[in-house]
């Protein structure tokens, strides 16, 4: 794929607003993974976890999983376990102070899944590599590129 198209892929996966047609499979996975990623790179993988709640965060594991990296996918889906459905089901103002409640053995949990992650997600290369293979297989699965 060339660097233009990945570019104009990557960025439309960033426009957390886009819907209809433009978006296929591959870009919503990509959008999803990237939420994720933004998030936990502000602020660590509790707090990823804490802003996205319940949905965006299981979306972000599928898209992970979409894009190839299903290592990374069950890191995500192993902190969602620790955390517990409950406390990321509750809304965002529950969920924050739910979040700061935590138990010490939950906290120590999620720091060593961040190193998980951090491990297979050292920097964006992985995901752009991701995103060029699968969309070396799998052209289809995302909108067109102008041009």
């Amino acid at each position: 794929m060339a660097e233009d198209a990945r570019t104009t892929i990557w960025n439309r996966a960033c426009d957390r607003y886009l819907a209809g047609s433009e978006l296929r499979p591959g870009d919503e996975a990509l959008r999803d993974a990237l939420a994720l990623r933004s998030v936990l790179e502000n602020g660590g993988l509790a707090h990823a976890l804490e802003v996205l709640g319940a949905a965006e965060t299981r979306n972000a594991a599928a898209g992970f999983s979409y894009l190839g990296l299903r290592d990374v996918a069950d890191v995500i889906r192993r902190a969602v376990e620790v955390v517990g459905d409950a406390v990321l089901a509750a809304d965002d103002h529950e969920r924050e102070k739910l979040f700061r409640e935590l138990p010490d053995a939950v906290d120590d949990r999620l720091e060593a899944l961040q190193a998980d992650y951090d491990g297979l997600v050292p920097d964006d290369d992985v995901l752009e590599e991701a995103l060029r293979s699968h969309h070396a297989e799998h052209p289809d699965d995302f909108g067109p590129i102008a041009g």
